[in-house]
């Protein structure tokens, strides 16, 4: 916001008036807004929707909602095969990921703690205690930054996903924005589904089962007496019990032989954030 102000001057604030002077509503004004605001990224990233929402700030999928919401035409480019390099599919070692950022998290924790705040567990506890837990629990420790956020996107309505993304790509970078946006449920997607997709991803199970390992821990309802229902806590064992198995036959497959499994949606996602990670390293 200190940005805009800064750049922009009073040409904003003329332009508020101007929209209280004719009567626009908030509602059409945020609209004609955002509509505007994807139209110049678009532009300038002359229709590549990827592109445009990197340089926005958001998640592909963000920015092919607005573009259907918009009207606009979406063009997909994809780099010439030439241009692909191995790393692109290469999973990355996790002992050698670097070291923990102390800023990065602290931002992700105060994103984190705005969004959550005033919401309660099921037990009657602070919410916010919960991502904190997963964060403490996961490793490596460079996955606490998403952990911390692995629940800001769920269940909040377009225009504050929207708004979140943006925030979560510009002050986090894409390392964060992918793996949030990984770990949050989509659109229709039933439980074993997910649990399935994340199993795929070798840092999305790692968050995952340290927020199932916390959901599970019955010490977090002690005090409260809150008793956690049967059919929860068995789709958790199950979920927990897949991951693992995911993780062992990762471990017991050679490196090269990834490499030879036929590229899927999840795998491209995962070498996205993979060649994120590296860069934040």
């Amino acid at each position: 916001m200190s940005l805009i102000k800064t750049s922009l001057g009073t040409d904003i604030q003329d332009l508020a008036r101007e929209c209280v002077r004719l009567g626009i509503s908030y509602e059409d004004a945020e609209e004609a807004w955002r509509r505007e605001i994807v139209g110049a990224f678009l532009m300038k990233a002359n229709g590549n929707q990827s592109l445009a929402a990197e340089t926005m700030g958001v998640h592909r999928n963000t920015m092919a909602r607005a573009m259907q919401e918009f009207g606009f035409k979406v063009r997909w480019q994809r780099r010439p095969k030439a241009e692909r390099k191995k790393e692109d599919v290469m999973p990355i070692d996790t002992d050698s990921i670097g070291s923990f950022d102390h800023a990065l998290f602290d931002h992700a924790l105060a994103i984190s703690a705005r969004v959550h705040y005033g919401q309660k567990d099921k037990a009657g506890e602070p919410y916010i205690l919960h991502p904190v837990r997963v964060a403490v629990r996961v490793r490596p420790a460079q996955l606490r930054v998403i952990a911390v956020l692995h629940d800001v996107l769920e269940d909040c309505d377009e225009a504050i996903r929207f708004a979140l993304e943006a925030e979560i790509g510009n002050g986090l970078g894409s390392f964060a924005l992918s793996g949030v946006q990984t770990l949050s449920r989509r659109g229709g997607e039933d439980y074993q589904g997910y649990i399935d997709r994340l199993s795929r991803i070798w840092w999305a199970r790692k968050v995952k089962l340290a927020d199932i390992e916390d959901n599970l821990d019955e010490r977090r309802h002690a005090e409260s007496g809150w008793k956690q229902p049967v059919a929860m806590r068995q789709r958790y064992i199950w979920a927990k019990w897949f991951l693992e198995r995911a993780d062992l036959l990762d471990d017991q497959t050679a490196a090269g032989s990834k490499l030879c499994k036929t590229p899927t949606s999840e795998t491209i996602e995962s070498a996205a954030f993979d060649r994120a990670l590296i860069e934040f390293s």
